[in-house]
């Protein structure tokens, strides 16, 4: 490589780095868009355009007014209120009825188990017409026409 091979390329390297400056920053400025600052900025417009504050006293008071809630418990008389604590009074039997009920099986997610169907499902699934017409239920449940059958139950 010689000295003039080394000139054209950093002559090449040097219009090609001008040239990506230039289109850089105006892609920037006019090609892309910060959408995040974009919505911050519209909304500080629209909330500082619409919105006014609002007196919670008369500027002639002289006295402040006590805080919302302070003054809803004092009018009402809501002092003496004990905190509500929610307890669910159970016995141990229906505890441990519960407990064997909702006991998940080992080995499977909750996540996977929910995607899981019935095996019920999946045989009636196969006949169900494609028609969004009637539900699933409503299909189980309709009479077929010229089969003797027990009365729909309505």
């Amino acid at each position: 490589m010689s000295y003039k091979d080394n000139t054209e390329n950093d002559a090449e390297f040097a219009l090609r780095s001008h040239i990506r400056t230039l289109l850089l920053d105006y892609a920037l400025t006019h090609l892309t868009t910060d959408y995040i600052a974009f919505t911050e900025d519209a909304t500080n417009e629209l909330l500082a355009s619409s919105l006014q504050p609002i007196a919670t006293s008369e500027p002639t008071d002289l006295v402040l007014q006590p805080a919302l809630p302070e003054a809803i418990c004092l009018g009402l008389h809501l002092n003496n209120l004990p905190a509500y604590e929610e307890r669910w009074p159970i016995g141990q039997n229906a505890s441990g009825i519960l407990e064997a009920c909702l006991k998940r099986k080992k080995g499977t997610c909750i996540s996977s188990e929910c995607w899981n169907e019935s095996p019920n499902e999946y045989s009636w699934k196969i006949y169900r017409p494609a028609s969004p017409v009637l539900t699933g239920r409503a299909i189980q449940e309709t009479c077929i026409l010229g089969r003797r059958s027990q009365p729909c139950p309505h």
